[in-house]
């Protein structure tokens, strides 16, 4: 398989070139632009993730068909003594309810003043609760009337049957005069009660800031009208202008300030593609520079770039694509482009290595400097010639692709071996991470099906890209790779160059420390576990959470609104559990009373109200903001755990985001199983048809495992515990996020089978060579030291570079693959790999007869 792929790329390596190129063009205009269709950023989702099938998702679904999958647009009016100035106030907010409820699409305005417009629902409520207050004591006091009458008429001595007729007689004029008494005295009082007082007395007075500087507009619009966003930015429009209106009136410090779902959404996008661009930018002139200094030249440190950039720029397009099918959540972009770049960059550098090290052999051998130049040949027959097995021919000039040019045939003999060598690695590493990425399908919630698919479809890129467009720019550059690079004239580069070179050195300390490693096994092993063991412990501690706006950079003006709104209005603070019930709103409030007794950590139960065709809605605010909390989540399920036996005798549903997280996390955790299952066997798979044997495969299961629950330790013993908050620039929630626990796991497992099939493969090919099983280790563990150690520093700094963002999503993901890589290329590369191989000895390569014979007879081998 892979020398029909080198041979086709030796056959056309411009084509190959143009068309990758054409693939890069294509893929990031159309990911970014969308052709009309709105580009990828513009349409990520940033709202709460939900499991399908959920109580709370079918709680949730209840209340938004009521109120028409509406969402507010909230204005926050500050810097005006409320207190001292309702009465003024009251009159400029009533003008702004009739320039709002004017806009097509909106339905709703609550604040603290809506009770005093009849045009508003609060408004109509307030009337209607005051016409029933007149016409209640109209009625008494003509009861009351009616009765002195009455005793008035039988007190003059009239007889029975001549009383009711007086006061049929008599009773309408005084029912008409207590009516206008009664109608002119409320509405007196009313009038004559201060505005402060009667807002500080209604249930719409939450919507007042406690410091009584500043309240909230609460607008709702809605979502399904043709006019679309256009009723969002009109409201935005009313409200921006009151600001002014208020100003003009006298208020000159009064500020309107305006949040909704929308400019957190795209506040958020903002802030990911802001992310996005800092990482990258950290990341890939550091990496150049690396790259450089590895292969002691600026150009062919640019070569693996290549491979990144079609990487990147296709999984863009394909999640622009799945955003039609699947919510999007935005930190995915910036996930995908880490694993695309760190990737790319890891492969591409496999490849240039290799091939470099081929040209060295070709170069070295005695028949290359013995042979003359052949007469000019077509392409087709010098590659033939290469590939039947006269790699150490003289270059010819060659004639391919309608242009005559010279392609060395050696060059040619090294692009076909280092394909049919670190291409195999390089194909059977990016299946293994991209099996692993595919296990996070098993989970219900879409976002994780978004997730695989965007990274499956990165690491298969970066394979593809690694092992033809790679190979065709290192053809066409033919000699350029080989002359001397302009850097080394620079003060200080050729010992850079000469430090980080990547040839294995005989009797460097790394060799000298292999013998070591391999001849007294024990105290390495030990010693690797335990400080395994060690990093790893803090998961016996671990708390994980799914957070919405409480993981978002308080720096993002909109977060920080809404944490100021949290934390100063009543009315905006976090509502964590809503209890929706097929019931009326005394059934529902009677069982929450009941309930509340046995409950702790209630903080405060908000009466229920009708949503419509006999259910009602009530919110339950528990002590603490945080939706994520234990003390929240344990009130939830106490409420649901009260559920039985009849109890309370109507359908009801547990929802809110304290439910919403508490079931997202559910569904990860009843399929984690399935997942790590996919995970071990696909990797046994991969690792047995590369190596023929199926005690590496467990091997490899085992160690990785360890190396990553280390590396998911220190996660949690920084994110969660809140170490190096300052460094970092975080602030700690507590616990892991969801997300970032089922990434770290997929994407880190795979990453860690990235070295190890790197180093299984050269010890493969040694133990192939000569069949000593010592020696193998010792070689292939010298062989691939120096790519090995320059990738994991290349994409240490690519993760690394992603933890300079503000997003804590990308902070977590990408610090715990930083410490993945670490550890694994260091502590298990070095140490914990070779000592456990040493102590198998040569059982390493077993396995049954009948596997040998499969794994010989796929065209996967060299």
């Amino acid at each position: 398989m892979f020398r029909l792929v080198g041979k086709g790329v030796a056959r056309r390596p411009l084509a190959v070139v143009v068309a990758w190129s054409a693939i890069i063009i294509v893929s990031a205009l159309w990911s970014l632009t969308g052709f009309g269709a709105g580009g990828l950023f513009s349409r990520l989702d940033n709202s709460m993730p939900s499991n399908p099938g959920s109580e709370s998702l079918d709680g949730q679904s209840i209340i938004d068909r009521y109120t028409h999958d509406s969402y507010p647009v909230v204005g926050y009016v500050s810097h005006i003594d409320v207190e001292k100035n309702a009465d003024v106030l009251k009159d400029q907010v009533i003008d702004l309810h009739r320039d709002l409820l004017d806009i097509k699409g909106v339905h709703t305005v609550v604040d603290s003043f809506a009770l005093f417009d009849p045009g508003t629902e609060i408004g109509k409520k307030a009337d209607k609760a005051v016409n029933k207050q007149i016409d209640d004591t109209i009625k008494e006091q003509t009861q009351k009337a009616e009765q002195e009458l009455r005793h008035g008429l039988a007190a003059q001595g009239l007889l029975e049957y001549m009383i009711e007729p007086a006061v049929e007689q008599q009773m309408p004029a005084i029912r008409s005069q207590i009516e206008s008494e009664v109608r002119q005295g409320i509405k007196k009082t009313l009038n004559e009660q201060p505005v402060w007082e009667r807002i500080k007395e209604a249930d719409t007075k939450e919507f007042l800031g406690k410091d009584r500087q500043s309240f909230l507009i609460n607008v709702g619009i809605d979502t399904t009208t043709s006019r679309g966003d256009n009723v969002r930015t009109d409201t935005e429009a009313v409200l921006s202008g009151f600001q002014k209106k208020l100003r003009d009136a006298g208020f000159h410090k009064a500020t309107v300030e305006i949040t909704n779902k929308e400019r957190v959404s795209q506040e958020i996008q903002q802030q990911t593609r802001k992310d996005l661009y800092t990482g990258e930018g950290i990341s890939l002139p550091i990496s150049l520079v690396i790259m450089a200094v590895v292969f002691g030249g600026l150009l062919a440190g640019i070569i693996p770039l290549s491979a990144a950039a079609v990487a990147i720029a296709v999984s863009l397009l394909v999640m622009f694509f799945l955003t039609f099918y699947f919510e999007q959540p935005a930190f995915v972009i910036n996930i995908i482009s880490v694993l695309g770049l760190g990737l790319s960059i890891d492969y591409g550098l496999l490849i240039v290595s290799r091939y470099r090290e081929e040209l060295r052999n070709i170069l070295d051998s005695s028949t290359a400097s013995d042979v003359a130049p052949s007469q000019a040949v077509t392409s087709d027959q010098a590659i033939q010639a290469v590939f039947d097995g006269q790699c150490y021919q003289a270059f010819s000039q060659v004639k391919a692709y309608g242009d005559t040019f010279h392609i060395y045939q050696r060059h040619i003999a090294a692009a076909a071996k280092t394909i049919s060598t670190a291409g195999r690695t390089v194909f059977f590493s990016g299946i293994t991470v991209a099996l692993s990425i595919s296990a996070i399908q098993v989970f219900n919630p879409p976002q994780f099906q978004s997730i695989a698919a965007g990274g499956v479809t990165v690491v298969l890129v970066a394979v593809i890209s690694a092992i033809t467009l790679v190979p065709a720019i290192l053809l066409l550059m033919g000699t350029a790779l080989e002359k001397p690079s302009i850097l080394r004239k620079i003060p200080g580069f050729p010992f850079l160059f000469k430090t980080f070179d990547t040839r294995p050195r005989p009797g460097s300390a790394l060799e000298r420390m292999c013998h070591r490693v391999t001849y007294k096994p024990w105290p390495y092993f030990i010693a690797a576990v335990v400080i395994l063991v060690v990093l790893a412990s803090p998961i016996i501690h671990i708390e994980i959470r799914t957070s919405e706006t409480e993981a978002m950079p308080k720096t993002m003006k909109q977060i920080e609104l809404l944490d100021r709104l949290d934390t100063s209005v009543p009315a905006a603070e976090h509502t964590q559990i809503a209890i929706v019930a097929k019931a009326g709103t005394k059934d529902l409030d009677n069982w929450i009373k009941q309930r509340e007794k046995s409950i702790d950590n209630i903080e405060k139960i908000v009466p229920s109200y009708e949503l419509g065709d006999g259910y009602a809605l009530s919110d339950i605010r528990v002590k603490g903001a945080d939706p994520g909390s234990k003390i929240a989540e344990n009130v939830m399920l106490e409420f649901r755990d009260r559920r039985g036996n009849n109890d309370p005798g109507f359908q009801t549903w547990i929802t809110g985001n304290t439910a919403n997280q508490h079931d997202f996390q559910e569904a990860v955790y009843e399929r984690a199983w399935l997942m790590g299952g996919i995970i071990f066997l696909s990797t046994f798979i991969m690792m047995f048809l590369m190596t023929g044997s199926v005690v590496i495969p467990l091997k490899a299961i085992v160690t990785n495992s360890l190396s990553l629950m280390a590396s998911l330790g220190v996660g949690i013993w920084i994110f969660q515990f809140g170490h190096c908050e300052d460094f970092l620039g975080f602030t700690s929630l507590g616990g892991l996020e969801t997300y970032v626990i089922v990434v770290a796991l997929c994407f880190g497992f795979g990453l860690s089978m990235d070295y190890e099939m790197f180093l299984m493969a050269r010890m493969k090919e040694e133990y192939d060579h000569h069949q000593e099983h010592r020696r193998s280790i010792q070689d292939g563990l010298h062989e691939s030291a120096g790519v090995i150690t320059s990738a994991a520093v290349i994409l240490l700094v690519v993760f690394l570079g992603f933890t300079a963002g503000e997003m804590l999503f990308i902070k977590q993901v990408g610090l715990i693959l930083a410490v993945a890589v670490f550890i694994d290329a260091t502590l298990v590369r070095l140490f914990l790999v070779p000592s456990t191989m040493s102590l198998l000895g040569k059982f390493c390569w077993w396995a049954p007869r009948f596997m040998k014979k499969i794994s010989q007879a796929l065209p996967l081998h060299h």
